[in-house]
């Protein structure tokens, strides 16, 4: 179950992720393209970003494609 749910309203959300991510996998890579609430958890995971550099980033919500089907808390 996610920690959070977002208000439904909020449909633009502040991320940051591993700047060679961004440059190099973003949109491309055929897995997953991991992004962090926050800058600590993003440092906590990720040791390269001394490295790499972090960037923030914005991901919006443009269009919900299958409505939702879940069943947390029933059973």
């Amino acid at each position: 179950m996610p920690k959070k749910k977002l208000k439904s309203k909020e449909k633009i959300v502040k991320v940051y992720m591993c700047a060679t991510d961004w440059e190099w996998e973003i949109g491309e890579v055929l897995g997953s393209t991991p992004v962090y609430s926050s800058v600590k958890s993003l440092k906590d995971e990720r040791s390269c970003v001394e490295e790499c550099g972090i960037v923030e980033v914005e991901v919006k919500l443009s269009q919900w494609i299958q409505p939702e089907n879940r069943k947390w808390g029933k059973g």
